[in-house]
């Protein structure tokens, strides 16, 4: 007698996938933290962006003035201007710094505990997969922030020293010139990249939500 072929059900498969691309991987309530997160994110964003304009507009404002009289640069304003905007910039950093680190030990914590319950889940292991993406390009843009940060505010500390070493003329006018124009180059292209690496932290903050919880795509 004949062995019955098992015969596969496409039907009950394919609602298979389909109950698990709509079901949330995260808990519920962890969506408050992620709003929260991104909440603070855009506010802290939205203070860098501010400052970022502003001296990107004072620098070029110096760069100017000095390629015309160089003696410009003793105006004390402007070592005023870069010592306070230094301590507001290195603040929002720190703040920054410590919202991340929070938010990716808490969904640490969580991806750990998920990876073992839906370990055959398909559709589930694959929106795992892209969220913890998300998580680790948080992680990158985090250390690339604190290097790029840490450096715009050794070369405004240069700035303002260069102008100083310049009252005492021991190089010449013109070194101290072309070493601050150099500078502020390098400090607008640091803002730029900082800027950059912030919204990303936003984007990968919408992904993880994205992956985590269903939504209509």
């Amino acid at each position: 007698m004949p062995v019955a072929k098992s015969v596969e059900n496409p039907v009950a498969e394919k609602s298979m996938e389909t109950n698990e691309a709509n079901a949330d991987i995260l808990p519920e309530d962890f969506k408050v933290a992620i709003d929260s997160f991104k909440q603070l994110t855009e506010d802290n964003n939205n203070q860098f962006f501010a400052k970022a304009r502003y001296i990107t507009g004072e620098l070029d404002r110096l760069r100017v003035l000095i390629e015309y009289n160089p003696t410009a640069m003793n105006n004390p304003a402007i070592s005023e201007m870069i010592t306070s905007e230094s301590g507001k910039i290195r603040n929002l950093e720190a703040s920054r710094a410590e919202s991340v680190n929070k938010f990716k030990n808490d969904i640490n914590s969580l991806l750990e505990g998920l990876k073992s319950e839906i370990e055959n889940e398909d559709e589930k292991r694959r929106r795992l997969v892209k969220l913890t993406e998300h998580v680790d390009q948080i992680g990158v843009n985090n250390t690339v922030l604190s290097e790029v940060t840490s450096g715009l505010l050794d070369k405004l500390i240069r700035i303002r020293s260069n102008i100083t070493e310049s009252q005492n003329g021991r190089w010449g006018i013109d070194y101290y010139k072309s070493s601050i124009t150099q500078v502020i180059d390098e400090i607008v292209n640091d803002l730029s990249i900082a800027s950059k690496r912030r919204r990303g932290i936003v984007g990968d903050v919408e992904g993880i939500k994205r992956e985590g919880y269903y939504q209509e795509r």
